[in-house]
């Protein structure tokens, strides 16, 4: 197949694009880069800022994968907040609005959300769930519509709502080693916040299996079953590191006075029912978090 992934130098296209490669597709990965560095496959300039994507590249594509964005793990501040919208609904705008000028349709359109979609609780959320009314609950709702608006032109479509990722080399695991190999890793506000969670390569086998399986569509909650708290999640992630667990959470004041309005990423929790990825017949390869991360630290 020819798949064209969008935002696929990032953390999820790192894991994705090798799995799909080795399956013998031909991937085309939309960058912004005007000389973007020598890499395994084909890469095709785009802007979405201006709303600039060759018609010609789309001719002959099977699969779109949209993962584009920039992350919302930088400092909320008016232009970032701005830059993390932009990232997300003009990328998707451009995409769709070349399909359309091209008349060209696809076979199967994946977009990326995050559980940031759903209202923060305890209560496990289902994709059929509203969304939340803060900044990324809107900002979720805005991506998600845009990636819907592909409408006719997609055979089939796919919406994943994304937890945490986990993974060593970049996202929120990574920016928490170096404390917890100290051995200074604590809980951080109440504790008992839900944290829900995928491994890397779960999630990018995912978006393989969803592509050779055509009774996944619509939206889905991408997660493991393994919902913790945020205090669960810290111990072991210290007891996988070999590291005492003793110090008291760090209180919520001193987190917002560090992050500000980012510090809502892990004091609001948020706890994704995954049922309806279990159903779909996906095979989880690291369900627990124990698991996950002897993996992830092994590495």
């Amino acid at each position: 197949m020819k798949i064209i992934v969008a935002g696929g130098t990032g953390l999820v296209g790192s894991h994705l694009i090798p799995m799909l490669m080795e399956k013998g597709h031909e991937i085309v990965v939309l960058t912004t880069q005007t000389k973007p560095a020598a890499r395994p496959f084909r890469q095709q300039h785009w802007d979405p800022t201006k709303n600039t994507l060759s018609k010609e590249i789309l001719s002959g594509t099977d699969v779109v994968i949209n993962l584009a964005g920039f992350s919302i793990a930088n400092r909320w501040t008016s232009e970032n907040k701005q830059r993390m919208i932009n990232s997300r609904v003009q990328s998707t705008q451009t995409l769709v609005a070349a399909f359309d000028a091209a008349d060209q349709s696809v076979g199967l359109w994946i977009g990326a959300s995050a559980s940031g979609y759903y209202v923060p609780g305890d209560s496990p959320r289902v994709e059929t769930d509203g969304s939340a009314d803060d900044f990324l609950g809107k900002l979720t709702a805005a991506w998600e519509s845009c990636n819907t608006t592909i409408g006719r032109k997609a055979q089939r479509q796919l919406i994943m709502r994304i937890p945490v990722v986990l993974a060593k080399e970049d996202g929120a695991l990574k920016q928490m080693l170096p404390l917890y190999r100290f051995g200074l890793g604590a809980p951080v506000g109440t504790g008992q916040q839900k944290m829900t969670w995928i491994h890397v390569d779960d999630l990018a086998r995912f978006i393989v299996y969803a592509i050779e399986t055509p009774s996944v569509s619509g939206v889905y909650n991408v997660s493991s079953p393994d919902v913790v708290t945020n205090k669960e999640f810290s111990a072991k992630l210290a007891k996988a590191l070999h590291r005492p667990h003793f110090l008291p959470t760090v209180p919520a004041w001193a987190l917002r006075m560090l992050y500000g309005e980012m510090a809502t990423l892990v004091l609001q929790g948020r706890n994704l029912n995954n049922t309806k990825l279990r159903q779909s017949g996906f095979q989880l390869q690291y369900p627990q978090l124990e698991l996950s991360l002897q993996h992830l630290l092994a590495q």
